[in-house]
């Protein structure tokens, strides 16, 4: 009776797989040092993004994959300088030293695209009443590239690596830096980065 209960079969079908993965996704900041990742895998991981729900089916992001060994040291010096501003801006909050991303093997940078908001329920001028929409076409926006992020988290644990999420790029300066380095339009917001690699074995 308690094996019915278990992790592994409360549900049935495929939960347990579900579950599993689910429950080793963590944000482990220690890499195997230069353990390479295929372009096979990255290229998996990023279809798993494409099949997240977003608002209006306007999958409203752009994905660049960097694995190139200069773009992502020039990334990663970006994400070390948004740190530093941090534990100065942001007294009290628990920065995290981004010093241990030069393990990481790739980095998924996820770029919201603010343009597809309206694709979203708008406000017509002639309607009576307070405006219901605007605020909730930013929940719409934020969600979708959250669902997004989840599943390349979840796709990266499933295939035995780990990841983390960094959300500064979201920082106006952060993410003016990298449209720089990158050559995306400014206009697009990094709301996820995550360096990925093989989990340190201790």
């Amino acid at each position: 009776m308690a094996e019915a209960n278990t992790p592994t079969h409360r549900g049935g079908g495929q939960y347990g797989i579900l579950e599993d993965i689910m429950r080793r996704r963590r944000s482990v900041r220690q890499f195997q040092r230069g353990k390479h990742v295929s372009r096979d895998t990255l290229l998996s991981i990023a279809e798993s993004a494409r099949w997240a729900p977003t608002g209006a089916n306007t999958q409203c992001w752009d994905l660049v994959i960097v694995d190139d060994p200069a773009v992502r040291d020039a990334v990663i010096d970006i994400f070390v300088e948004q740190s530093k501003r941090l534990f100065v801006k942001a007294k009290g909050f628990p920065a995290v030293s981004k010093s241990y991303l030069s393990n990481t093997v790739a980095i998924f940078v996820v770029l919201g695209d603010p343009r597809w908001k309206v694709a979203f329920p708008q406000h017509n001028q002639d309607a009576e009443g307070p405006d219901d929409y605007a605020a909730n076409n930013e929940n719409i926006y934020y969600c979708s590239l959250g669902a997004v992020i989840q599943n390349i988290q979840l796709a990266v644990t499933s295939l035995g690596l780990t990841s983390a999420w960094l959300s500064g790029g979201g920082e106006t300066s952060t993410n003016q830096a990298l449209s720089e380095l990158l050559g995306n339009p400014s206009y697009f917001s990094a709301c996820g980065t995550i360096p990925i690699g093989y989990p340190k074995k201790d």
